[in-house]
């Protein structure tokens, strides 16, 4: 299998169903992420910004309309929430920056980095 610290800083446009980890208390606020299969393996890219908070509530608040706008076809994963009829594409610099980290990122620019392609039936 690749390897993901591999693949650290490097631009990529990635292609998954919309994945959703809740508010808790180990995090804040939603947070949205993409499964992109690779391998037959799922992997779950949290999709993020660092640089610009204002930019990064512009794109949670984006996914969470999505989101919302689809409830009906929500699926429970283990830890998290899976829409599997939304596929979504994703563009930004992949970011893997310890082994323990719980998943690796997608850098986005701005929100416009983040499209809904389809609606799976």
């Amino acid at each position: 299998m690749d390897r993901l610290v591999d693949k650290h800083n490097i631009d990529t446009k990635l292609t998954g169903k919309l994945v959703k980890f809740p508010q808790s208390p180990q995090i804040q606020f939603d947070v949205y992420a993409i499964e992109v299969i690779t391998e037959g393996l799922p992997r779950y890219y949290t999709l993020v910004n660092f640089e610009d908070i204002k930019e990064f509530e512009t794109i949670r608040e984006k996914l969470a309309n999505i989101w919302n706008s689809n409830l009906s076809t929500v699926e429970s994963g283990r830890n998290f929430l899976i829409n599997p009829n939304i596929m979504m594409e994703a563009q930004g610099k992949i970011n893997v920056v310890s082994p323990q980290q719980a998943n690796p990122q997608i850098l986005l620019e701005n929100a416009n980095k983040i499209q809904q392609l389809s609606m799976v039936n």
